[in-house]
């Protein structure tokens, strides 16, 4: 006999999820639980980088001796900072994509200059 599958209203969804979460943190440990919250608040971004430049963003974290992904949140902070104050202006090109009118070129530069 086939397993007939049960849709419930989004709310009801919403509601068993928190329990079936309740559930799941129960039988944690107070250090997974630390963690499995920590986890959940972070904040996750995906980027189209050039391979050189996620290279060069590898071996900037190695030599700071901290992790790619705290020097990539400090180096966009401080690249926003700057742009809102005019300090930098970004090479654009013309897109062809009907989602945007501009593409910003990241040339491939030496970053000891």
């Amino acid at each position: 006999m086939a397993r007939q599958t049960v849709v419930y209203d989004p709310a009801v969804e919403a509601i068993l999820g928190d329990g079936q979460q309740r559930q799941r943190a129960r039988s944690m440990s107070k250090a997974e639980r630390r963690e499995a919250q920590r986890q959940a608040d972070r904040v996750r971004v995906t980027l189209d980088v050039p391979d050189w430049l996620k290279a060069r963003l590898m071996e900037a974290a190695e030599e700071e001796m901290c992790s790619a992904s705290s020097l990539a949140a400090y180096l966009l902070m401080d690249g926003l900072r700057r742009w809102r104050r005019g300090e930098v202006d970004p090479p654009k090109t013309p897109s062809e994509s009907p989602r945007f009118e501009w593409l910003v070129d990241v040339p491939e530069e030496d970053p000891t200059r």
